[in-house]
């Protein structure tokens, strides 16, 4: 009897065993689905935060594909091609697979300051400039005062008129870039209160100091003045990445030879200047770039062409005339060429004994002016060429793109003939 109890009390004992652990099974099952549902869940969070990232902050995917796959293509990038990059990103099916290397707070964060440069460097890389005139021109043996300016500003006065200045051709020409004279006199007398107006330039965009002789076809007259003018330039402002220094506007007094071994003086007294912010103008009017373009000792700098309507004639009407003119002088140079100077009547005037009205630029040309503006602006802007207009601001000149007003700070500017700047802003690619 007592082995029965025992036996019934063993298979109690096993019964409940077995129960016990059918239950647990089933239980751990469910809670291994759970884990796993949890490891999808995780899964998608880190999926979604990648996408949102993306969303949020288009440059982290964008400019880490530019980087690594073309820098160049980074300066042709805006934000329409960033969103359709967005777009090719999105689609592609291996993006996800990256999201975590993008996660990186590290990468983030050179990423985020990349793309930001490489933003301003897109907007900024093509000078959209103009030159800044005395109204007596610039071929000056004394001071030369640029319009607005006079021999009673101090620092400060030139810092507000500049400010002016620079501001309005920003807002109303869409300029990023002033082209400002400099010669002996002005720096040697001049520096202190000429730096007003340059350091305002300089707070909003780029400055370009170029050298102009006292007559057009006049040699420095002292060699030691002239370097040490350009000394005193470049101690100020050769650390400013946005001061470019043009060593001699239209060299027409020196030869080829004369000139490029000139250019390449000036490259050993300044050596710490990257020659990428150096401009050299072409031979004579800055009219025969591969001169000087050709010469592997200067291969690293930018090069300069000038094109004026008195450089080819008033038989020229066609655009094409004009194309091929500046073509011309420029040859096979293009990518590192600048046109530092070109322009035309913004306001009647005369030439050659003959009267014009206000010119229209925006249709076919009957006339010599009008073909070179079309045409010029054509062929820089097939080339997206950088370019300067003459001038920006000069007092009493017809061609000025801008009309000025008032003094100081109160200066103000206006927009003589629409029909022009539109021309220009069509040669900087604004259109």
């Amino acid at each position: 009897m007592n082995k029965t109890k025992q036996y019934s009390a063993i298979l109690l004992i096993v019964s409940c065993y077995l129960t016990f652990s059918c239950a647990e099974n089933p239980t751990q099952d469910t809670e291994d689905t759970q884990n796993s549902g949890a490891m999808d869940s995780d899964t998608d969070s880190d999926a979604d935060t990648d996408s949102d990232s993306d969303t949020d902050s288009d440059s982290d995917t964008d400019s880490d594909s530019d980087s690594d796959t073309d820098t160049d293509s980074n300066s042709d990038t805006d934000t329409d091609s960033d969103t359709d990059s967005d777009a090719d990103t999105d689609s592609d099916s291996d993006t996800d697979s990256d999201s975590d290397t993008d996660s990186d707070p590290d990468t983030d964060s050179d990423t985020s300051t990349d793309s930001s440069t490489d933003t301003t460097s897109t907007e900024d890389d093509q000078f959209r400039g103009v030159n800044w005139a005395d109204p007596r021109d610039n071929f000056q043996s004394g001071v030369l005062y640029v319009s607005g300016l006079s021999s009673a500003d101090t620092y400060e006065s030139a810092l507000a008129v500049g400010t002016a200045v620079m501001d309005q051709f920003i807002s109303k020409v869409g300029a990023n870039a002033v082209r400002m004279p400099i010669n002996e006199a002005t720096i040697s007398q001049y520096w202190n209160t000429y730096t007003g107006a340059i350091d305002a330039v300089l707070a909003k965009g780029k400055v370009v100091l170029a050298y102009w002789d006292s007559h057009k076809d006049n040699r420095p007259p002292d060699m030691n003045a002239w370097w040490n003018m350009w000394k005193t330039v470049t101690d100020k402002y050769g650390s400013d990445k946005n001061a470019y220094f043009e060593v001699f506007n239209e060299p027409n007094m020196y030869n080829r030879t004369e000139l490029r071994d000139l250019y390449d003086s000036w490259l050993t007294h300044f050596p710490e200047i990257p020659h990428g912010r150096v401009i050299l103008d072409g031979t004579g009017n800055a009219q025969n770039v591969p001169d000087v373009g050709s010469d592997d000792r200067l291969k690293d700098c930018l090069l300069a062409v000038h094109d004026y309507s008195f450089f080819g004639g008033e038989s020229m009407i066609n655009e094409s005339d004009w194309e091929n003119h500046i073509r011309g002088s420029v040859g096979n140079f293009a990518h590192r060429t600048i046109c530092t100077e070109w322009g035309g009547p913004m306001s009647p005037g005369s030439k050659n004994g003959k009267n014009y009205d206000y010119l229209d630029y925006s249709k076919p040309p009957s006339n010599y002016f009008e073909g070179y503006i079309r045409g010029i602006s054509n062929q820089l802007h097939n080339w997206n060429m950088g370019s300067f207009y003459w001038p920006g601001l000069r007092d009493g000149d017809w061609y000025s793109m801008t009309i000025k007003d008032g003094s100081g700070a109160n200066t103000t500017l206006s927009i003589p003939n629409q029909s022009g700047l539109d021309r220009l802003h069509y040669a900087w690619g604004m259109e």
